[in-house]
């Protein structure tokens, strides 16, 4: 898409996430969601900051989803859609710069913990993320995408309504850029709906 279209959707996206109360709650708190995605973003901003994607960005971009996942494992959603995104405009070649700032920040971040205690590593890192017990206090199915997207207030079949008109709007004149979030989206939005386990800071 053209830099005017980028910026536009760029703004549109800032103001809804400002407003949304999900976000601003799980915002000023001490939540590692919005660490990671914080990470998962600057990653993605790498990659798409020029026309031109150079060595560094990819190396960069990599590191800095490794930096997301090694927070929350649903930043693997971001480096779905990254990989997809090289594979579906033919640049298969940057997936080594890609894996090689992976590495990198695999050494650095994670790398200590798993040497120091790598029982104890997988076990918080992997096993509490896959293996949490249900909760049955907070929405579940269709209501947890309603809360996802800040429309917890009003009935499910009008926020269903709301969410496509929005999912349209978005993606109109589809190009790559809008295929990788609507990867993110698609299977953020599938992991979290089906996971045994929900709070409502999620939606941010």
């Amino acid at each position: 898409s053209d830099p005017v279209t980028r910026r536009r959707r760029a703004l549109v996206a800032a103001a809804l996430y400002a407003v949304m109360p999900n976000a601003i709650v799980a915002g000023q708190t001490i939540l590692l969601e919005p660490l990671a995605t914080c990470a998962c973003l600057t990653a993605v901003w790498f990659l798409l900051r020029h026309d031109q994607t150079t060595r560094f960005d990819l190396v960069t971009c990599g590191m800095f989803l490794v930096v997301g996942v090694s927070l929350k494992l649903f930043a693997l959603a971001y480096v779905v859609g990254v990989v997809g995104y090289l594979l579906w405009t033919r640049r298969p070649g940057w997936l080594l710069p890609l894996a090689g700032g992976g590495l990198l920040a695999m050494a650095v971040v994670i790398t200590p913990f798993v040497v120091s205690a790598p029982a104890r590593a997988w076990h918080d890192v992997v096993v509490t993320q896959l293996s949490r017990a249900h909760n049955s206090f907070v929405p579940a199915g269709l209501d947890r995408v309603v809360d996802m997207v800040g429309l917890a207030d009003i009935t499910i079949p009008l926020a269903l309504v709301l969410i496509a008109l929005l999912v349209v709007v978005s993606f109109r004149g589809f190009d790559p850029q809008a295929g990788l979030w609507a990867s993110v989206l698609v299977i953020t939005a599938l992991a979290f709906a089906t996971s045994p386990t929900y709070f409502t800071h999620y939606g941010e």
